[in-house]
């Protein structure tokens, strides 16, 4: 009777209006004092940065001992030493404050801003929805449940093993798997509860729209179908960090939290979109419950806006708890040691400024890079390159007047001999070079940012125990490296400076199969690059943590787009039928790239050059709808994301654009079809 009366008291305290506004004080404060305590502590001396000074000295010894050999020889030689002639090498310094730049990543406060943000701002929304002793029970719930269960799994192993003084290393792990996934399936939880219940509270019931959104959200916790769906995502969200290896690389880690933590929620959260969307309009017609509210009235445009609004406020809901979990855990992974580091940021062996591992993740993966291939030395449309073409074709008809014999098998025929020709191009005969131009990096050298070059080179099979020399040169600046590479594998060139640049913004590089410098020869076959993917120059261009809202925003955008298809679908088809249509809508959009490359590659003619009809009929379906997504799916959010590469404003405006204009054309004829509905009649079968 106390205890009820207690709590009965404490619930009306933190209902009332100054208890909120205290509490929010409170919560700010004590964000903002662990945040300026991180950032004091992190810009102390002995943040660790103090070994950049150190190796900044060593560097400007080298350097003067540099000058006075140079000295010494013009005295030997009697030729005058030319001041400045052993400035230090720029393309070095450039690199060398790249890497400080890298360096000085570990003590950057907006990961910690941007969480503390995320968490503070929860706490407001559980003090102003009055849920404070809800959630503080869930929290005493919680860690009582982890106690009971380390207590128990360490009772139940002492009684299995009561001569082992030490807790076996394969129960631990699954101990902190265990722990993990319950902390996760427990915060996420209450983040999704709360959210949604502040969405809900938003939504104004003096407006229709508004009105038949909050009756959308009431519904997704009570139909099992969405239930299923959101306790899917929650489980597979806690429990994928417990599923990184890690003894693997940093990166690889990273990558794969990335790639499975994105990609996965969205497919989920898509997925449930498109069944609920349509479950949403088509149930409530099959069950007549929608009477009550167009009786109110509620015009049809009101009530199918309603809908659609609520379907995408849950959208949001579910995004921005996704969202805020992986970007959180990132952020605690990227302060994990990567491989040949003792603690994040400082390498294991004094003699290294930085690992392999680490400059990969901080440059390639948890960036905003602008990618640039190598330009091809001529288009296919080139008129020398067409004339050529033309002149083997006819050759070839002389001994085979069928060679050809249609417009549609000739220009497979100069596609071909032009993909023939380019991978020649990318082939490089042992001691042989070839030069490559990258264009388009302007913005790298206007903005002095360092570029890096990435490049995977094949040889025969791509033995892994087989090793070679090639030569990287860059003839604006004079400049050569030689690496040692094994073929078939991914690497990366030390940080360069924009100075590699020309006036133009080109990238000229000479490649050469083997060591120019040491007259090492290479592999004794051709080496060769893919054209795509084959070498790519990138530079820093925006912020990870922007680049990754963004992409959170695009996926939303998408998801708005499968909600309204579900929406129009559920008005004039049952659900069955309505929730395969989206569904299929929602895999061309995605799968358009694949179907317009495959298209590309489909033949409607047979070996004789004989039309095959049903070919042409498929190509004439397909082509009209990878066409229509083409702009939803060329946005790949989660791809950029993964490898790094910037997702510009100027990309999610266009992708707006599209996506907004789709989405209103199907909400157009999703009110003419609705108001065409005899809904009085309807009964779903």
């Amino acid at each position: 009777m106390i205890a009820g009366e207690f709590f009965r008291r404490a619930d009306v305290a933190q209902r009332s209006f100054a208890f909120k506004v205290s509490a929010t004080i409170v919560v700010a404060l004590a964000a903002a004092g662990l945040f300026l305590t991180y950032w004091l502590v992190m810009t102390s001396p002995e943040d660790g940065l103090s070994r950049l000074e150190s190796i900044r000295a060593f560097e400007a010894e080298m350097a003067d001992e540099a000058r006075r050999e140079a000295a010494e020889r013009s005295r030997e030689e009697g030729v005058p030493l030319v001041e400045g002639e052993v400035a230090p090498d720029t393309a070095i310094d450039e690199g060398r404050r790249a890497l400080e730049n890298v360096l000085r990543g570990r003590s950057d406060p907006t990961g910690v801003a941007s969480g503390l943000a995320i968490g503070a701002g929860l706490a407001v929304v559980v003090i102003w929805m009055g849920l404070g002793l809800t959630y503080l029970g869930l929290a005493i719930g919680t860690v009582l449940l982890i106690s009971f269960m380390w207590l128990s799994v360490l009772a139940l192993d002492h009684r299995l093993n009561p001569f082992q003084i030490s807790i076996s290393p394969r129960l631990l792990a699954t101990l902190h798997l265990l722990t993990t996934a319950i902390l996760g399936i427990a915060i996420l939880t209450a983040s999704f509860t709360a959210l949604l219940q502040a969405a809900r509270a938003v939504m104004s019931p003096g407006n229709a729209v508004t009105a038949v959104a909050k009756n959308v959200l009431a519904e997704a916790v009570r139909l099992r179908l969405s239930v299923v769906f959101i306790v899917l995502l929650i489980f597979g969200l806690s429990t994928l960090p417990g599923l990184l290896d890690a003894q693997e690389e940093l990166r690889y880690r990273v990558q794969s939290f990335l790639q499975y933590g994105t990609s996965g929620s969205f497919w989920i959260v898509a997925l449930l979109t498109v069944f609920f969307s349509t479950a949403t309009v088509a149930f409530e017609q099959r069950d007549k419950t929608i009477w009550q509210t167009v009786t109110k009235p509620v015009a049809a445009w009101q009530y199918l806006l309603g809908k659609w609004l609520g379907v995408v406020t849950l959208n949001a809901v579910l995004l921005a708890v996704c969202g805020s979990g992986v970007f959180l855990f990132t952020e605690y992974l990227r302060g994990q040691p990567a491989i040949g580091e003792r603690q994040a940021f400082i390498p294991a062996s004094e003699a290294s400024v930085i690992t392999s591992d680490r400059l990969i993740l901080e440059t390639q993966i948890l960036a905003a890079r602008v990618s640039v291939q190598p330009s091809m030395p001529f288009p296919r449309n080139d008129p020398e390159f067409v004339r050529s073409a033309l002149e083997f074709i006819e050759m070839q008809r002389r001994s085979d007047p069928s060679f050809a014999a249609t417009p549609e098998a000739e220009a497979r025929v100069v596609g071909e001999l032009y993909e023939t020709t380019m991978t020649t191009y990318f082939s490089i005969d042992p001691g042989q070079s070839q030069r490559f131009v990258f264009r388009g990096l302007g913005g790298a050298k206007s903005s002095g940012s360092p570029i890096s070059l990435r490049f995977r080179a094949d040889a025969g099979s791509n033995s892994p125990d087989e090793f070679f020399y090639i030569t990287f040169g860059f003839p604006h600046v004079g400049q050569t490296q030689v690496r040692e590479i094994s073929p078939g594998f991914s690497q990366t060139l030390p940080p360069l400076s924009p100075s590699v640049i020309n006036d133009a913004g080109e990238l000229v590089l000479d490649v050469w199969n083997g060591d120019v410098e040491q007259m090492r020869l290479g592999t004794p076959r051709a080496i060769s690059f893919a054209r795509r993917g084959g070498m790519e120059v990138s530079y820093e261009a925006g912020s990870y943590r922007a680049n990754f809202a963004r992409v959170m925003g695009v996926l939303w955008l998408k998801l708005a787009f499968v909600a309204m298809v579900g929406v129009l679908a559920a008005t004039f088809l049952s659900f069955p039928v309505a929730a395969m249509v989206t569904l299929g809508t929602f895999i061309a959009a995605e799968m358009s790239t694949f179907m317009l490359n495959a298209i590309e590659l489909y033949g409607t003619t047979d070996a004789e050059g004989n039309t095959q009809w049903h070919k042409v009929i498929t190509v004439g379906i397909a082509g009209p709808i990878a066409r229509a997504f083409q702009v939803y799916a060329e946005l790949r959010p989660t791809q950029r994301l993964v490898d790094g590469q910037l997702l510009s404003w100027s990309s999610v405006a266009a992708g707006l654009g599209v996506i907004a204009a789709w989405t209103g054309v199907l909400y157009a004829l999703a009110v003419l079809a609705f108001r065409r509905r005899e809904l009085a009649i309807y009964s779903g079968r």
